[in-house]
């Protein structure tokens, strides 16, 4: 399920949306649906439903529109900060660094992949 950027823009400033927002991830939950946030623009809007339990978090928090050409640079760049923050946490056991990636909202999989081997060459 996907909850509109209308509702996630608004989630800092008071607990209508908040009400709204987790109700509505609950509801999808309850349903084994993913919930997918999009509009996220502060760190401050991604921990709020981080600790609600969404899913997945979009929006310019994390990325502009980037041009085709520049996408793959910019996938190897957010692969090699994942990889430092790991390093710096020390995320030393396999399941420490798989946890972390899970909670940095919006990194896909291949992202992952790039990560961990850009991590074990630090």
């Amino acid at each position: 399920m996907k909850i509109n950027k209308s509702l996630i823009l608004n989630l800092e400033n008071g607990t209508q949306n908040q009400v709204l927002v987790q109700t509505a991830i609950q509801m999808a939950h309850n349903l084994d649906m993913k919930v997918v946030a999009e509009g996220v623009e502060s760190e401050r809007s991604r921990a709020i439903l981080e600790k609600m339990g969404c899913d997945i978090c979009q929006g310019y928090h994390f990325s502009r529109p980037v041009p085709a050409q520049n996408f793959n640079k910019l996938l190897s760049n957010r692969a090699l900060n994942i990889a430092h923050i790991s390093k710096q946490l020390n995320f030393s056991e396999p399941r420490a660094f798989t946890r972390a990636y899970k909670q940095w909202s919006g990194v896909t999989p291949k992202e992952y992949r790039q990560a961990k081997l850009l991590r074990n060459k630090l």
